[in-house]
């Protein structure tokens, strides 16, 4: 690989690990976040009857939802590692060129 091309798949790799991270800490930091808006358990509707099937589902819900988010943050944790090797590799070819 030429020196030049290099430098630029380098810093691309770099660029890219940097993105991921940045995602990555703000997917951690929504999933601190306390849920302020949950619905009130107990609502009662216009004939009186409560609602605690629409309160089981909203909790099921945002059960998947989390999952999910968990699923993705581990897959970008899994792409920054990549890009952490890529770099690495690419620094020790570009070590070697000179």
């Amino acid at each position: 690989m030429e020196e030049e091309g290099l430098g630029l798949a380098l810093a691309r790799a770099t660029e890219l690990r940097l993105k991921i991270s940045n995602c990555i800490a703000k997917a951690i930091a929504a999933a601190a976040k306390p849920v302020c808006e949950q619905s009130p358990q107990n609502q009662t509707d216009e004939n009186g009857s409560m609602n605690r099937y629409e309160d089981l589902n909203s909790h099921q819900s945002g059960a998947d939802e989390e999952e999910d988010d968990e699923e993705t943050t581990e897959r970008l944790l899994d792409i920054r590692d990549a890009l952490e090797s890529l770099e690495s590799q690419l620094l020790a070819l570009q070590n070697l060129q000179h």
